[in-house]
């Protein structure tokens, strides 16, 4: 069976049927892709400003965290390493003076025998200058010779609670007796630690022990060539 070929009308009409469904195609095209009403666009900044509003307070969060306990940090390194020198010198010492308060600062001393000639270190916590310093001196003929300038061993550091605004006492001295035939002297500190965000307050205290004192051993006129200024 053949199949009659088809008409030059016939061609034309099925031409102009695909010219038209092109054209549609052209068109719903051209529809699809021709952009976003400012209604959408509104709502895509509006989604874009709170993601990134979270974003950036959560950063700013995390680099205040990060500045405080990089502020705690180097406070507790500071004070760590100060008293790790105070115990080599403390635990060696023959004596401890009874602490005090003078011109707004705090004072002990200590004197150390061991090595034949007798030698004191005198401690000061300066609220002023918030700083705890130590200097030195070789008693001869009972008075101070080679004496050193006021080291500082931690700054940073105070004699009242900021928070609470309470009085901290930085020394206290206990007298040897039958149980504890030692003396020892307490030191009790309030570290201000200095980040981003504000000062963060921490106390720091520690007990010292005098292996060289005695049950007998005097308490008074311990180190008192320099005085305390």
């Amino acid at each position: 069976m053949t199949t009659a070929p088809m008409s030059f009308r016939g061609r034309c009409l099925s031409l102009g049927g695909f010219r038209a469904r092109l054209t549609v195609l052209r068109r719903g095209a051209r529809r699809s892709d021709a952009g976003v009403t400012l209604m959408e666009l509104v709502v895509g900044m509006t989604i874009m400003t709170i993601f990134m509003a979270i974003f950036t307070g959560s950063v700013v969060m995390m680099y205040n965290s990060t500045s405080k306990s990089e502020a705690i940090a180097d406070t507790s390194s500071q004070l760590s390493i100060a008293f790790n020198r105070l115990d080599k010198s403390i635990r060696y010492a023959s004596a401890i003076s009874p602490p005090g308060k003078s011109s707004g600062a705090w004072y002990v001393e200590w004197e150390t025998t061991y090595t034949g000639t007798p030698q004191c270190t005198q401690l000061r916590l300066n609220p002023a200058a918030q700083q705890l310093q130590q200097r030195t001196w070789t008693v001869s003929g009972g008075s101070a010779t080679n004496v050193t300038a006021w080291l500082p061993l931690a700054s940073g550091v105070t004699d009242t609670d900021p928070t609470t605004g309470a009085a901290v006492t930085p020394f206290t001295f206990t007298m040897s007796d039958a149980a504890v035939p030692y003396e020892q002297l307490g030191i009790r500190l309030v570290a201000l630690s200095v980040g981003r965000t504000g000062t963060t307050t921490s106390i720091s205290d520690v007990t010292f022990t005098a292996f060289n004192s005695r049950l007998t051993t005097a308490t008074t006129g311990i180190c008192a060539e320099k005085g305390r200024s």
